[in-house]
């Protein structure tokens, strides 16, 4: 399994960026979420597992609805 970091945004419902870190990255992956979440309110900062983005975008889906847009 593998760990994600999703960067949404929620007034424009469109994906920014996705991080992807290895399970032992945990702590990274956590320090990254912290980071980002307070930078910008409007921005919705999800930490997901999965075995590959594949499975994030069936389980997932509405994240990954819109085109992917470059991080602000």
């Amino acid at each position: 399994m593998k760990l994600f970091l999703l960067t949404y945004d929620r007034k424009r419902g469109q994906l920014l960026g996705i991080d992807e870190f290895d399970p032992g990255e945990y702590v990274s992956a956590n320090r990254a979420l912290l980071a980002k979440e307070f930078a910008h309110p409007d921005l919705e900062i999800v930490l997901l597992e999965a075995a590959s983005q594949d499975q994030l975008r069936l389980s997932h889906r509405r994240y990954f609805e819109g085109p992917l847009l470059q991080a602000v």
